[in-house]
């Protein structure tokens, strides 16, 4: 399992956005294989005539500062949700960045995980979601192999990286944990 980082073309500037490389069979479907394709696919799909231009990217009226990657000098863990929105917590200064999905980059094409914020975290915070994600580290009754939709993914730097179940309970608490450090507009 690996992940990639790539840089969204209307957001470059802003914020990376990650991606997770999941089938450790290769590109193609989740058992390792291509598509298949049917004899005469290419044809049949291939232009006939003039097509739609691709839509226009997002406008960004101005960067959000908060988003601003190198908030981030030291990252001790990494979570991403269950939708896929990323969490980044930094180990020397108790930064904390959300970086979220946008409804382009979502399977249903309509969901959004909202605005990038970043904020320091109190000293409290910081060791009460250090102490949450260490014990989900460590839980391996709550992990799964796979990383599907609803699973979290969670990777602290220098150790290999674990997927929540969908159901675990200690999964929600990691994520409502970091929704409350969310800065309160």
């Amino acid at each position: 399992m690996q992940r990639i980082y790539t840089a969204h073309p209307a957001l470059t500037g802003v914020f990376a956005v990650s991606v997770l490389a999941c089938s450790p069979k290769g590109p193609g479907l989740s058992n390792g294989t291509a598509p298949s394709k049917t004899p005469g696919h290419d044809a049949a799909h291939a232009a006939t005539g003039p097509q739609d231009p691709p839509p226009p990217p997002p406008v960004l009226t101005e960067p959000d500062p908060a988003a601003d990657p190198s908030k981030i000098t030291a990252p001790a863990f990494t979570y991403s949700d269950g939708a896929g929105n990323d969490y980044i917590l930094d180990g020397k200064s108790h930064n904390i960045v959300y970086r979220p999905i946008t409804a382009a980059q979502s399977s249903t094409g309509t969901y959004s995980g909202g605005s990038p914020w970043a904020q320091t975290l109190t000293p409290a915070q910081y060791d009460a979601i250090v102490a949450t994600l260490t014990r989900a580290l460590a839980a391996t009754a709550e992990q799964t192999p796979e990383r599907g939709k609803g699973t979290g993914l969670l990777e602290k730097t220098g150790s290999p990286a674990v997927i929540l179940k969908m159901n675990s309970p200690l999964r929600a608490e990691v994520e409502q944990q970091l929704k409350k450090l969310a800065p309160q507009l």
